[in-house]
């Protein structure tokens, strides 16, 4: 935007057009009254300068206007302005719920770095489960022990040996998905951590 001392180019010639005078027609002379010729055939080259100057000032008028109101509406939407989503994106949640403000190459880093919520979701579910079938084995470990057994009939010692092995068998089927879900907790912390370590030291918390 130009200063305002700059020069206005503003086309004025027009104005300075000649234009024919105009005398007013002298009035008849009446006894009494005093004549006003002299000021009529005055009236319109006064006029034709009053006009001149209502245009040139009114042209200033209207830039300074318009100059200031850029200046103020430049100023507001400056004061207005918030951050788009675009620049939201780069923020992150630890696991523990603390939002962190990453630069790019963080941001990026921090996403490779991030669990599966499927996976946690998957061994939560898991645990669930396997917590249920080893309270059912436990259970079915008491009734076993607590069950009499006439070892002169055969039929109650292969009834008692059936369960005894499916007891076994269901034991050991639980040890092995235990010890897998060890395995996998234990490397889904281990990603938790890293993640978590990673935001604390390269990001910003918020």
């Amino acid at each position: 935007m130009k200063e305002p001392n700059d020069h206005l180019n503003i086309d004025l010639d027009f104005l300075d057009k000649k234009e024919p005078v105009r005398v007013a027609k002298k009035p008849d002379f009446e006894p009494g009254k005093t004549p006003t010729s002299s000021s009529s055939a005055l009236a319109p080259t006064g006029a034709k300068w009053n006009w001149k100057n209502i245009l040139i000032i009114g042209s200033v008028v209207l830039f300074f206007g318009w100059a200031i109101f850029s200046d103020s509406s430049d100023s507001s939407s400056g004061s207005s302005y918030t951050p788009t989503t675009s620049e939201n994106s780069n923020n992150v949640v630890s696991e523990g719920g603390q939002t962190f403000r990453c630069s790019d190459s963080d941001y990026d880093r921090a996403m490779q770095l991030k669990p599966s919520l499927t996976l946690g979701a998957q061994l939560a579910s898991e645990s669930g489960t396997l917590d249920s079938q080893i309270a059912a084995s436990k259970a079915e470990k008491t009734d076993i022990e607590n069950t009499y057994v006439d070892e002169d009939n055969e039929y109650e010692v292969d009834a008692y040996n059936e369960k005894v092995d499916a007891y076994n068998i269901e034991r050991q089927r639980l040890i092995t998905a235990g010890d897998s879900w060890d395995q996998r907790h234990s490397a889904f912390g281990k990603q938790i951590d890293a993640y978590n370590n990673y935001l604390d030291v390269n990001c910003r918390p918020q």
